[in-house]
């Protein structure tokens, strides 16, 4: 699972958004692994993070 929501209830949250989204693909890539789920309780994504 890689986040795709902004928990702004954390101090020093992050604000997630696409790029943010492509970083964590970017990453998994990198390490050899292609495939992932995204996770977002709300289930509203990120568009345009995923290619």
């Amino acid at each position: 699972w890689i986040q795709d929501f902004t928990a702004s209830w954390v101090k020093g949250y992050i604000k997630y958004g696409p790029e943010q989204v492509k970083a964590q693909i970017r990453a998994l890539e990198e390490n050899g692994i292609d495939e992932f789920m995204l996770w977002n309780a709300n289930n509203r994504y990120s568009e345009g993070a995923v290619k």
